[in-house]
């Protein structure tokens, strides 16, 4: 009594949860104090409505002795019960009234949750014979996966113990609307086999209460009607059928996906490895038939259960579905593709998959960590913060002081996902210094830099009227003008077919650029700058023709004439000029000063790659055990 009360004393107990029935008993949430985190931190509590009678005040514990004694995935499960000051109590697993939820439901989980309350009855007729005697709506409960649980036990017995007088006892307390035909005339005659007709006849009650929710299905529906009406409502009790017949109606059978996978899954213990190979190999494809919320809301604690991880068929053909989330569609395909089968999306992963996969990186098992840690950059990112500094990084640094090697390679990857998110500081630990600096090179452009501007390529200095002026067919004065070309491969452009070229003062056959002094020259593999001073002046009558496929002779031109006591610089330099398929002229400021020798600085292009003095000393702090806080972090999870 002791142990009991202390359970019911370490709980928070909230409010009362709606029933529409007229029940004599309350039910509350618990949420136990010092284990919150727990999948069984929440629980539901029975207790009893203040009142008079002695009998009504043992329908808790009559209820809580029957829970002990029977166990089923379909009833509902016993934690404790006892008295406390306020009376009798009973604390179950964490359920919720199916009148409170039963309009939320899907024709799917109506046939899903019909269908577990049929197994739970054949289980209480065949294996156990016991008669639930109270079948309806406010006797069923519904878990947090969608499950629905058969509760409401203080009114059965064992078939030995089924008689008139028992049935007449309770009859005040029981459900009026589900009470069979021949109780309520008062003609019983329960005989040898035929115990489960009270049952039969109530369950076809409760199920008509559904048909007009199951009508979405069409002819399936219909004919559970039928079947229902001719075998479960008949007013001859031996025309009754067993429970076990309705398993087999088409509407738990007829391609009903969903059920096939959760009573797949429920069983798997007792499935044979061919079985199991021969369903994971095919269910996918049945779930990609099945809304992402139906999965993730009533199916997703059941595919990421221990036996099902473990299994290698899974692990191979299904996992990799479900734990690769699908980019939303407005989003940015990211450099790791999604599954092409991919089950759920970003956000009903991480509303339905990331609390599953939380309470699951808490299981230090080796198998099934690593296969956390082999899809961990694909969902790592839609865990919230505060789970990944409470819950995923220290299991993590966990891993990297394991004995197995795979082990701790995995997780330092996993840790290395993890930086984008906490930083560096706080994945490494200790603090932190730049050992490397940026070291590409960059051209020192002085004079575009005086211009304000920092052209990439030659492209961008280009000006459109050099280029009209070159390829138009027209009269250039160059003694007003000074015209230059910038490419060392050059050769005619295509469309000068005629051009006649009048020369007065001043005549530039080839290019022309004049940098001041402090200008450096700017020397590319698309361009050689020539620089020259025209100061040679021609009589203003004579005229140069440029034909079509002429170009000047460079080695012997006889158009330039020169002044006799000018200094030739480049007499020694002959240019190479190669065609290309395309013109590229370069304007530059024109500058009058004579060019030099001077002019020409050997350092126009610097590139360094000098390494700092820092990058050189190491400093290891931050990989060791103190800084890691291996001891804090020991003490924390243990």
């Amino acid at each position: 009594m002791g142990a009991e009360n202390s359970v019911l004393e370490d709980c928070d107990i909230g409010k009362a949860l709606p029933v529409v029935s007229d029940v004599d008993w309350i039910l509350r949430e618990a949420v136990r104090k010092n284990n919150m985190t727990t999948p069984s931190s929440s629980l539901a509590v029975f207790t009893l409505k203040k009142k008079d009678s002695r009998r009504e005040c043992d329908i808790i514990q009559l209820n809580a002795k029957q829970l002990k004694s029977v166990r089923h995935p379909g009833i509902l499960q016993y934690v404790t019960s006892g008295h406390s000051s306020d009376g009798s109590y009973l604390i179950t697993e964490y359920v919720t009234p199916l009148e409170y939820t039963v309009k939320q439901l899907s024709p799917i989980e109506i046939c899903s949750g019909l269908h577990g309350i049929i197994e739970s009855l054949v289980f209480l007729h065949e294996k156990v014979r016991i008669s639930h005697n109270n079948i309806c709506k406010s006797s069923i409960f519904v878990t947090n996966d969608g499950s629905w649980k058969l509760g409401s036990f203080e009114h059965a017995c064992h078939f030995e113990n089924l008689t008139a007088k028992f049935l007449d006892n309770c009859r005040a307390l029981r459900c009026e609307k589900t009470i069979s035909p021949e109780e309520k005339a008062g003609n019983l005659c329960i005989e040898a086999n035929f115990e489960h007709v009270f049952d039969a006849y109530a369950f076809g009650i409760l199920a008509e209460e559904f048909l007009e929710q199951l009508q979405e299905l069409g002819d399936l529906s219909k004919t559970f009607e039928l079947h229902i009406q001719d075998e479960y409502l008949n007013p001859d009790p031996k025309q009754r059928s067993k429970l076990c017949s309705l398993l087999n109606n088409r509407l738990f059978k007829y391609e009903n996906h969903f059920l096939e996978i959760r009573q797949f899954l429920r069983n798997i213990t007792v499935k044979s490895a061919q079985e199991k190979q021969d369903f994971f190999s095919r269910v996918i494809s049945m779930l990609l038939l099945l809304p992402e919320d139906l999965i993730g809301s009533r199916l997703i604690s059941l595919l990421l259960s221990r036996f099902v991880v473990l299994d290698e068929d899974a692990v191979e053909m299904m996992l990799p579905s479900l734990l690769i989330p699908r980019p939303e569609k407005k989003e940015v395909i990211s450099e790791k593709p999604a599954s092409p089968t991919s089950i759920f999306s970003k956000s009903s992963f991480k509303k339905y998959v990331i609390p599953e996969l939380t309470k699951i990186f808490q299981v230090r098992e080796l198998h099934i960590r690593h296969l956390l840690l082999k899809y961990f950059s694909y969902y790592v990112e839609l865990f919230d913060r505060n789970d990944i500094e409470e819950i995923i990084f220290p299991q993590l640094l966990l891993g990297l002081r394991d004995t197995n090697d795979s082990l701790v390679s995995a997780s330092l990857y996993a840790l290395g996902d993890l930086v984008p998110i906490l930083g560096g500081e706080t994945v490494i630990g200790g603090p932190q210094k730049a050992y490397f600096k940026e070291g590409k090179p960059k051209f020192q452009v002085t004079q575009l830099q005086e211009m304000g501007k920092k052209p990439n390529n030659l492209h961008s200095i280009m000006t459109k009227s050099v280029i009209n002026d070159f390829t138009a067919p027209k009269r250039l004065n160059l003694k007003t003008e000074k015209k230059f070309i910038a490419e060392d491969k050059c050769s005619p452009p295509e469309d000068i077919k005629d051009s006649r070229i009048s020369i007065k003062d001043q005549t530039a056959v080839i290019t022309n650029i004049s940098p001041s002094k402090s200008q450096p020259y700017i020397v590319s593999e698309d361009a050689v700058h020539v620089k020259e001073e025209i100061c040679q002046e021609i009589d203003d009558e004579q005229e140069v023709i440029v034909h079509e496929g002429d170009w000047p002779d460079w080695d012997n031109n006889s158009s330039v004439t020169k002044k006799k006591d000018e200094i030739d610089y480049f007499v020694d330099m002959q240019p190479v000029i190669l065609p290309t398929p395309k013109n590229e002229l370069l304007s530059l400021p024109v500058n009058n000063n004579p060019v030099t020798v001077d002019n020409i600085s050997s350092n126009s292009i610097e590139l360094s790659f000098a390494v700092s003095e820092d990058a050189a000393e190491v400093d290891t702090t931050g990989w060791d055990d103190d800084a890691l806080g291996w001891d804090v972090l020991d003490t924390k999870i243990n």
